[in-house]
Formats: structure tokens, C-alpha cells, sequence
């Protein structure tokens, strides 16, 4: 069945006039209220720093004996707090404490968890209109999600935030560019399984829904020219399909984003919403396995996310899921090159070698799933051939839209490595080979 969704009506169109002059007023206010938190500071119920945090011994251990894991009698005889490498944006510091009591002695390592230093006041403007600060927070503190939270709270209006979160650097975890292995990767689509499940239903009212359709129309007018024409349909409809609030989407599910123990736990919620539950599925699996892996082993993995997800009663036909798959990958393009508002939006210099790392290894597995998709289904799903997805990859990877600078940078790097038809090439043929070696 074709997806709709794609052109601008009439209603659409009024809405886009009327929200646009409404959108550059919320961006200016928020961009001065971070602008000022910035110059002066606005006071916090909590650090605002890993140095401010290591100054306020009293206020730390003493939220740490409210989560009741510092016993409250203890005797506190050593304090660290240190910082540990940083994340793509945040900044993230390791809290030790010591304590005695009576004859017993104890020390608890967690993890302090702040909103980001790099980038400019546009930047963090940025990050507050998309809420990332109050989604995660809200992610770990009311529903309970990823790691075990013991302090947890934010700004709204400044984007400061502080999280106190248990310990897990000592779980595996998977450098992107290497891969998710197999096994991780089987655990990885059973945590999401399980995320899905438990919260399937979940009504718009009780969690937002994410970036509303209306901005992604704004927002896609900045991918402009008639040759981009077929990729703002593409992203509008396939935004529009993978937004309705099915169940609860961790967002941005990707093997950088998991810690591997027993099983699978997510973390860094900055981007959940509700939407549909193939988004992630397709997300991991695209992004995170290698073009040999996920050849091998797709098909499999997806078997054991839908058994999971409908072992107690969520229906859920696998006929829906596939075409469900077929439309988050061609959302994942869109997120990956057209202007979102996205974590890529907000790169700067200091992030920039992250990004291109990443971005490069995403685009390169991207274009190689693509490379799978039958012409009869593109045709038929959203009236394009395969060779205009190619040639949408194409112009994205040559001169990327306006309000995306990481994929300037990637762009700039597929140049280095011999220019977009060369890097496309290369993709495609990869898929090819594997398919020979089977």
C-alpha cells in the first residue's frame, strides 16, 4: 500500500505559515534564556559542574543516603569525584564514596551525568527546544528506564541537568565501528522487545510523542531544490508513519548506547518518545551491525524481537512489523542527512571527530541495507526506484541541507575518501560480496 504523507496540502501549508514566525520566536527566547544562564548563571538545586560537585561533598553524599545506597549512620572517610572520557555531548564524571560503619566498611562508584559543555548558546538552545535534558531525566526517574538512578533533576528552561546514576562501565560495551557482535546483538533486540512490550499502548497524554509532524514540515523546507523534492516526501511520510504513539521508542538504539552483561541495558534517553516500534528495531540493527552481520543474521534477529514482543499478547502481525522495518529505514536517511533537529545539529569543532567516526560508519551500513531493498517494494511503498534513493544518498553525502553541520562534516570526509559515487559504490558493492560469500 503506498504511504501518504509526503506532499504539503493546503492545511498543511497554513499550519507551516502560521508555525513558522511562532518557532524563530521560541527559538530566540530560549536561545536568550540560554545565553544568560551562560553569562551569569542561573541558580540550580544542584551542581552544575563535575567541580562543583566535587566541592559539595555534604549535598552529593547526602542524596546518595536518601537513595538509600550511603548508609545514613556512616562515617563518610573518602570522596572522589573524577572525570571520565566524554560522551558525544555530555559531560560525565565518576563519584566514589567511602564510608565505616562501626566495624563494617563499604564504598559505592556511580556515575554523574551533566548536559553539555561544547557548542555554542544556539547549540544549547537547541538541545532545551528538544527537550533532551527533561526527557532523560524523566526516562530514569519516573518510569525507572536504563540504569539504576539515584538523583535526578534538571533545568527546563537553562537545559542544566544532573543525574546520579549506578555504576556500569565495568559491563561490556562494543566500539561502533567494530560492530555489535552477534550474541550482544541478540540481547540487544530482546531489551527492546521487552522495553515495547511493557509499555504498548502507551497513551499520547503520558509521554510526548516526540518532534510533531508539523516540525518536521518546517524543518525539511531547508532541504531545498527541485532535487531534493523526492527526499522531503520521503521524510515527511515516513516521519509522519513512525511517529504514531504505538509504544514507547528509546530513540536512539544504538550498540554506543547499550551496556552487555547478562543482558542488555540501555541507557542515554535523551531522544525517547512514542512512535512506532519499529523505529528501533530498525535503528539497531541498520547502525549498529556490520553490513556481514546484518546480511546473516537480520532475519533472525527480527524473529526473535517479534516472539518476544507478542509472547504476552501484543498483536502485532509480522507482516506489519516488516512493512513497519522497510518504513524506519527510510526514516533512518532522513535522520542521518536532512535537517532534524537531532544530535547532529548540534556539533561543533570540539565534537566533530566523533561524528565523522560515527556518521561515516552509520552512512556506509545505511546505504548498504538500502542497496537490499527490492525496486518492486520502494516503487510500490513510496513511488521512487531505487536508483532515486541512490541519488537522494547521493546529494546528501555531496552538499548536504542547511542546519545539519554533522552532516557537513561527514560530507567533508566521504570527500577525502574519493567523493559520494565512490563512497556509494563501495557500500553497495560490500552488500554484494557478502551476499556471494552468504
Amino acid at each position: 500500500m503506498p504511504l501518504e504523507g509526503g506532499d504539503l496540502t493546503v492545511g498543511r501549508r497554513l499550519v507551516l505559515a502560521l508555525m513558522t514566525p511562532l518557532t524563530l520566536v521560541a527559538f530566540a527566547v530560549t536561545w536568550f534564556m540560554c545565553a544568560l544562564d551562560r553569562g551569569f548563571g542561573f541558580p540550580m538545586p544542584f551542581p552544575r559542574s563535575l567541580a562543583e560537585l566535587r566541592a559539595q561533598q555534604d549535598w552529593c553524599v547526602a542524596k546518595l543516603q536518601a537513595a538509600g545506597v550511603v548508609p545514613a549512620e556512616a562515617e563518610i572517610t573518602g570522596y572522589e569525584v573524577v572525570p571520565m572520557q566524554a560522551a558525544f555531548r555530555s559531560r560525565i564524571g565518576r563519584v566514589t564514596v567511602r564510608w565505616r560503619l562501626e566495624q563494617r566498611t563499604g564504598e559505592l562508584s556511580c556515575v554523574a551525568k551533566l548536559d553539555p559543555s561544547a557548542g555554542t548558546s544556539v547549540n544549547r538552545a537547541v538541545y532545551v527546544l528538544q527537550r533532551n535534558h527533561v526527557n532523560e531525566v524523566n526516562s530514569y526517574v519516573q518510569l525507572g528506564l536504563g540504569p539504576e538512578c539515584y538523583y535526578g533533576r534538571c533545568g527546563r528552561a537553562s537545559g542544566r541537568m544532573l543525574l546520579l546514576l549506578a555504576d556500569h562501565s565495568n559491563d561490556r560495551q562494543h566500539d561502533e565501528r567494530a560492530g555489535c557482535p552477534l550474541e550482544d546483538a541478540r540481547q540487544a533486540v530482546t531489551a527492546l522487545a521487552e522495553l515495547h512490550r511493557e509499555h504498548w499502548g502507551m497513551k499520547a497524554r503520558a509521554w510526548p510523542t516526540g518532534i510533531p509532524p508539523a516540525a518536521v514540515d518546517f524543518f525539511t523546507m531547508f532541504a531545498t531544490g527541485k532535487e531534493r523534492a523526492a527526499a522531503r516526501r520521503l521524510c515527511r511520510a515516513t516521519w509522519r508513519q513512525c511517529n504514531r504513539p504505538q509504544t514507547l521508542l528509546h530513540g536512539d538504539a544504538r550498540v554506543g548506547n547499550i551496556f552487555f552483561a547478562r543482558s542488555a541495558l540501555l541507557f542515554d534517553w535523551q531522544a525517547t518518545r512514542l512512535g512506532l516500534a519499529a523505529f528501533d528495531v530498525a535503528y539497531f540493527l541498520t547502525l549498529s551491525l556490520t553490513t556481514q552481520d546484518l546480511l546473516r543474521h537480520e532475519a533472525e534477529l527480527v524473529d526473535l524481537y517479534h516472539a518476544t514482543l507478542t509472547a504476552d499478547g501484543v498483536d502485532y502481525p509480522r507482516e506489519m512489523l516488516n512493512t513497519d522495518l522497510l518504513d524506519a529505514l527510510m526514516l533512518v536517511a532522513g535522520l542521518l542527512f536532512l535537517p532534524f533537529l537531532s544530535g547532529e545539529i548540534s556539533v561543533d569543532d570540539e565534537t566533530r571527530e566523533d561524528v565523522v567516526e560515527g556518521g561515516v560508519v552509520w552512512t556506509r551500513r545505511f546505504v548498504a541495507r538500502a542497496a537490499r531493498v527490492p525496486d518492486a517494494a520502494l516503487q510500490a511503498r513510496y513511488g521512487i526506484t531505487h536508483e532515486a534513493l541512490m541519488e537522494i544518498l547521493r546529494q546528501s553525502l555531496t552538499k548536504p541541507p542547511a542546519l545539519n553541520p554533522g552532516a557537513w562534516f561527514v560530507a567533508d570526509e566521504v570527500q577525502k575518501l574519493g567523493g559520494a559515487d565512490a563512497f556509494i559504490a563501495d557500500a553497495v558493492a560490500s552488500c554484494r560480496s557478502a551476499e556471494a560469500a552468504g
